[in-house]
């Protein structure tokens, strides 16, 4: 079952913080982010607001059982005419995010030859 835990990880993952930075932003300890994303450690609904709002999605979002995520607020979207929103699996994300983070080694090992 998704966590909202790892649903934060995926999220803080994919604007490529750190644990300490997120913990910057939301004044919360990276001990205590650690817990969140391991799921030890449950959101108050402030908590949730206060991710939601950090990053531009549904604080019912870490509450859901869904693997899915949908941001608030995508300009340019298809789903436009849905409430401005637009939902994502946690699945494809993540690939994404893997994707992403294996091009920037590609970029990086090739501008040190």
């Amino acid at each position: 079952m998704v966590h909202a835990g790892s649903k934060i990880k995926l999220l803080r993952e994919s604007k490529g913080w750190s644990r300490e930075q997120l913990g910057e932003k939301v004044n919360k300890s990276v001990e205590t982010i650690a817990k969140i994303e391991q799921g030890k450690h449950k959101l108050t609904l402030d908590e949730a607001e206060l991710f939601g709002e950090l990053f531009d999605v549904d604080p019912a979002l870490f509450f859901s059982r869904s693997n899915g995520i949908v941001f608030k607020n995508i300009s340019n979207s298809p789903a436009v005419g849905i409430g401005n929103t637009v939902s994502m699996d946690t699945n494809i994300i993540e690939s994404f995010v893997k994707t992403v983070d294996k091009f920037t080694d590609y970029l990086q090992s090739r501008s040190k030859v």
